[in-house]
């Protein structure tokens, strides 16, 4: 400093016009050098000036807040989940990146659902390891689910196939009949006659052992045929049986595709993902790029999602964290599940890290069980979240943040790569 600076010393702080005071710090912890050769009779503490708060210990360092000192987030807060949001090419993904580098460094097992194939080369300019799973490596998932209510997942593919509530209903005797509904019981709510019951039967046995979304398909189709072809007691209306009709037509989208093998009825791979994770301690990328159909895309990330909460919840504890790139592309069709998700994933310490453009495809209920909000520049409205003002984030520059944790102040923080 140039007309005075400070160091701790007998009367707390020491001051002179010739002393020079140098702050080194890596990953949080700070020395500090003192000139040598004064002492306390040689100071005068009028000029004393406070020296910056020692740098709280960061177990996860995203870079320097406007004076210079070290920023990070501790390790629990990722357990509480964290939102990065910013406009494209606003740095939002590169922060995304750090983070991901700083759970490897603290060995946390993470996993990416990489939306546009990117995270390879930023994780590579990182210098972190990495596995990629794509094509044939994706993991599969299940379509019924041990754990969440049965709500969230038609909730889900309510929105991603563009069901009708009438489509909804039919699909959820069918799923109903997976997991143990009796035959006669939608035999009855079928209006079935005893040769329909029959039909009905053996299709279900076909799903118990193929297990495949293309015999969920066909146990639809069964269905379908049996009411247009009036083998019914009292008979099926036309709208009726257009309702199964449209069902079977919207599940063909996701079982005559290329990536159809990737939806079991029952049963996913998320523990050979989770173990992989765990076992390579280097952070796993799913590369969604590789499923070229926005649709099945969402689809499978969202029941991924779900299917890694059914692990967490019957595992216990997993100290997982999952990033979701672009994640608007998939809480828009399934906010039911990621409201969920974000409220009750701390406790089996599965966190969610969710990166997003979009500010506006995180309801209230996200938000709020979001433990730490990184803000990046926004250049289009909204520039708002409820609870949290943003109207200086369209003068962020590239790689610069606000970040929010908890009730404290926004910090504005310049990211370190």
């Amino acid at each position: 400093m140039s007309s005075g600076c400070s160091a701790p010393g007998p009367r707390g702080l020491l001051c002179a016009e010739d002393c020079e005071v140098t702050i080194t710090c890596w990953r949080g912890r700070c020395a500090v050098k003192r000139a040598r050769g004064l002492s306390a009779d040689d100071l005068d503490p009028s000029c004393a000036v406070p020296l910056p708060p020692p740098a709280p210990a960061h177990d996860i360092v995203l870079g320097v807040d406007e004076h210079g000192v070290p920023f990070g987030l501790r390790l629990e807060d990722v357990w509480r989940h964290v939102g990065v949001l910013g406009s494209t090419g606003s740095g939002k993904t590169t922060t995304a990146a750090i983070l991901v580098r700083e759970l490897y460094v603290n060995r946390v097992p993470t996993i990416v659902l990489d939306w546009a194939g990117e995270y390879p080369l930023y994780l590579a300019r990182l210098r972190v390891d990495y596995e990629v799973l794509t094509d044939k490596l994706l993991p599969a998932v299940s379509i019924v689910s041990e754990k969440l209510d049965v709500e969230l997942v038609l909730d889900t593919l309510r929105h991603a196939l563009s069901l009708s509530a009438h489509q909804v209903t039919a699909l959820h005797m069918v799923l109903g009949l997976v997991v143990g509904l009796p035959v006669a019981a939608a035999q009855h709510m079928l209006r079935l006659d005893a040769e329909g019951g029959r039909r009905l039967s053996e299709a279900l046995k076909v799903v118990e052992r193929d297990n495949s979304i293309v015999s969920l398909l066909n146990l639809v189709k069964t269905v379908w045929e049996l009411v247009v072809r009036a083998d019914v007691i009292g008979g099926y209306s036309r709208s009726e049986a257009e309702v199964w009709a449209a069902l079977a037509r919207r599940l063909a989208m996701i079982a005559f595709s290329r990536y159809s093998w990737l939806f079991r009825v029952r049963g996913s791979g998320v523990h050979d993902l989770v173990s992989l994770a765990r076992e390579k301690r280097v952070p796993v990328v799913v590369d969604l790029s590789s499923i070229p159909s926005p649709r099945v895309k969402r689809v499978y990330a969202a029941l991924l999602l779900g299917n890694l909460f059914d692990y967490a919840v019957a595992r216990g504890p997993l100290g997982l964290v999952v990033v979701v790139e672009e994640a608007h592309n998939v809480l828009e069709h399934a906010q039911a599940l990621f409201e969920h998700l974000l409220a009750e994933a701390r406790k089996y310490m599965l966190g969610l890290i969710l990166v997003s453009s979009k500010p506006s495809a995180l309801t209230a209920s996200m938000i709020a069980n979001l433990g730490t909000i990184i803000v990046h520049q926004l250049r289009a409205p909204p520039r708002t979240l409820p609870g949290l003002d943003l109207a200086d984030a369209e003068r962020l520059g590239v790689g610069e943040a606000y970040v929010v944790t908890g009730s404290a102040e926004p910090v504005k923080v310049a990211l370190t790569p």
